[in-house]
């Protein structure tokens, strides 16, 4: 039906994110390796370190206003 297939488009979109957000952290964590082994430049490391943060932090907006929606819904007099 209609609702499987948008929740399992919403589910693949989701899992999308996630490994996102997981590849950023693990770059970060890399270069900040890098960074102690004197072959990466401070610069790199508070790119990767930036771009982690902002990656997790527009995940859990992501999250937050999925479950606002799912909560309004379950408010919803039918």
């Amino acid at each position: 039906t209609a609702s499987q297939d948008n929740a399992t488009a919403s589910g693949q979109v989701l899992g999308k994110v996630i490994a996102k957000v997981d590849a950023a952290q693990h770059e970060a964590e890399n270069t900040v390796q890098q960074f102690a082994l004197g072959k990466q430049d401070i610069l790199a490391v508070t790119m990767a370190l930036n771009k982690a943060d902002i990656s997790l932090k527009l995940a859990v907006e992501v999250r937050n206003k999925a479950l606002e929606a799912y909560q309004e819904i379950m408010r919803t007099n039918i």
